[in-house]
């Protein structure tokens, strides 16, 4: 990677149609041969670069291979896991002419997942009543998702100020699905007073049950692109204008069910000589679509004098999606206002302190794609429309000096107003849409990013970022009944009979993305007599996100995980740097490190979401599903 740029809203017209931010990652441009390869207990890679003797070939290849089985056995759920993760990718660049090149890129990724689960073990509730959630299993689940992607683009310089960019590009998709799992499940109260004859014994049992998870979904998608880039230098302006059309294929096939049995019960208890499945998925579904495309976009620059200068970059957007039988247009602003200071600290040294302000706003839209059409049921809504937004944000780089040593120092903040929102929820680890234009929301955040020299001679950061985004789904009140007692019915009343009603209606709700505060920090040191050891610490902080029951009601995802914390640290070895030639077997790497990393070092239980059991009343308890605990790697890095 050459440079990689990164906005959370109010970024320019050449950067598509998006309400969420812009990732710009620039690959670099091979000058000699060169590569890595790194061996780890955890993961694989490998890349290799280089360029022909007369300057008209260059490539930059890489691979990755990761087996996460040694990490998931730290899970609360036991058995076999074989999961296999692995990518190649590769630029080929050609250059034709001194005025005309051709890239070649293609990616090609094979995910497969093979899990036999044999039991699991939680521990949950409090101090004053300790629960245990006990589950045997039968079954396996084999799931495979690959995908490529293929593009080519050809570069004309037509003069000094002018050129074009032609690119044609193909990206494929196929997901599949396969498992069966049965489970046997036990909620129980443990004894957890010190001292007890029956310490660590199960004292009450609160639900017992099975479930049978079944599924075989099969997806496969296709999109072709062709699109078409000028960019002009005229005068001190900077024009770039662009067209782009997409063709989007999607075919999926889902059949899906869960069948639930509590105490004997099949649950719901609704008919009792009938066996009902929960989570019915049966659908065959074919998306085609088009999208059209066109921005252009004027930087124009400004310098007021040696030490200030303003650039302004404003542009239009528009695009046309047949299947949403849409034409919306998008303008876009954005102003970059950098004075400097300089301050003669001797007659030697002078500190130059330099900020850039940044203001930019406009309007952007989404499209949606296949799986945003789908409605809970995952059937397509044929009327959907795309999501919509007003955004500004502002922000500043400052490059300063702290203790007499550099640092940069980048802020932002924005907010942004959104309608025609799809709402959507995160079950276990998939999101599921609900195939409506039905709300709007409002989302309003800052980031924060410090690094520079923390300890002199190594590069370290701190980044702290807060989101509040909250949506309003249309219709969505609900009815709370109560008894001629005035207490609220559940499953659990005894006096079932309604005798008044009220209606609440909801109002704003967290989306599932709406985490207040996010910290990081990263420290790197080196040994103060030997500098070929070094040390690294990272300290990760983040605030709790919803959840609730899955269910389509969306007004219930309120509930809180609990915060997320995590420490890592890394040890490292320098065998061969520069100034420090490698011997024998490593005399012919630039660099060569050892390295072993502790992650998780405090071994913290993070809880990533819940599976819900229910009793024979079809009342839900939500057991909380932990992330990994303390995990060791040893690998060995080397370049040539």
């Amino acid at each position: 990677v050459g440079s990689v740029n990164f906005s959370p809203g109010g970024f320019a017209a050449e950067y598509g149609d998006k309400l969420a931010s812009a990732l710009d990652v620039t690959y670099k441009k091979p000058t000699a041969f060169g590569g890595s390869v790194e061996v780890g207990l955890l993961n694989e890679s490998a890349h290799v670069e280089g360029v022909s003797k007369n300057g008209q070939l260059s490539f930059l290849s890489a691979f990755r291979y990761r087996k996460n089985g040694n990490v998931l056995r730290s899970l609360d759920e036991q058995g076999e896991y074989a999961p296999r993760f692995a990518d190649f990718q590769t630029l080929l660049s050609y250059k034709i002419n001194s005025s005309t090149s051709l890239d070649a890129f293609f990616i090609l990724s094979s995910n497969k997942y093979q899990f036999t689960p044999q039991s699991r073990r939680t521990e949950l509730g409090s101090f004053q009543v300790p629960l245990q959630f006990t589950v045997n299993f039968d079954g396996k689940e084999s799931s495979t998702f690959n995908s490529g992607l293929a593009a080519l683009q050809l570069t004309k310089q037509v003069n000094n100020n002018n050129s074009l960019k032609f690119s044609l590009s193909s990206f494929i998709t196929e997901e599949k699905e396969s498992f069966d799992i049965i489970g046997q499940y036990s909620l129980d109260e443990v004894q957890k007073e010190l001292g007890a004859d029956d310490f660590g014994e199960v004292v009450a049992n609160y639900a017992t049950g099975g479930f049978l998870n079944h599924a075989r979904n099969r997806i496969y998608a296709q999109v072709y692109t062709a699109n078409v880039k000028w960019f002009s230098q005229i005068g001190k302006h900077y024009v770039k204008a662009g067209a782009e059309a997409r063709f989007e294929d999607v075919v999926d096939r889902l059949s899906e069910w869960v069948y639930l049995d509590s105490a004997d019960f099949a649950v719901p208890r609704t008919q009792p000589d009938a066996i009902i499945l929960s989570d019915l998925i049966k659908a065959n579904n074919v998306y085609q679509a088009q999208r059209y495309s066109a921005f252009i976009q004027d930087t124009y620059k400004w310098n007021f004098s040696e030490t200030k200068r303003m650039q302004v970059t404003a542009g239009l957007r528009g695009y046309h999606h047949t299947y949403t039988n849409e034409f919306l247009v998008s303008p876009r602003v954005a102003i970059a206002y950098t004075p400097t200071w300089r301050k003669q600290v001797n007659d030697s040294t002078v500190i130059k302190k330099e900020i850039t302000f940044r203001l930019a706003g406009g309007s952007y839209n989404q499209a949606p794609f296949y799986r945003e059409l789908r409605d809970y049921g995952n059937l397509l809504n044929p009327n959907m429309v795309s999501q919509k937004s007003w955004q500004i944000s502002a922000g500043i780089d400052y490059n300063l000096f702290i203790w007499g040593r550099p640092f940069k120092l980048i802020a932002e903040t924005y907010y942004k107003h959104l309608f025609d929102v799809t709402p959507y929820k995160l079950e276990n680890i998939r999101v599921k849409y609900f195939g409506n234009n039905n709300a709007t929301a409002r989302a309003f955040g800052a980031d924060f990013k410090l690094h520079g020299e923390f300890i002199p001679g190594t590069e370290s950061w701190f980044t702290l970022s807060t989101l509040s985004i909250e949506e309003n789904i249309s219709n969505d009140e609900y009815t709370i009944y109560y008894n001629a007692n005035g207490k609220r019915i559940n499953a659990l009343s005894a006096d079932q009979t309604v005798a008044d009603s009220s209606v609440v209606q909801v109002g704003n709700i967290p989306r599932p993305n709406d985490q207040r505060i996010n910290a990081g920090l990263f420290l790197r040191d080196e040994m103060f007599d030997n500098p070929d050891f070094k040390v690294q610490l990272s300290f990760i902080y983040g605030t709790g996100l919803p959840y609730g029951p899955p269910s389509a009601d969306r007004y219930r995802d309120t509930l809180r995980t609990p915060a997320y914390r995590r420490v890592d640290i890394g040890f490292s070895y320098d065998i061969v740097r520069e100034g420090k030639p490698g011997k024998g077997l490593f005399s012919k790497f630039k660099t060569a490190a050892l390295y072993l990393e502790v992650f998780n070092l405090l071994d913290i239980r993070n809880t990533v979401n819940y599976q819900w059991i229910k009793d024979v009343n079809n009342i839900q308890f939500p057991v909380p599903n932990y992330l990994t605990g303390r995990r060791l790697n040893l690998k060995l890095r080397v370049t040539f």
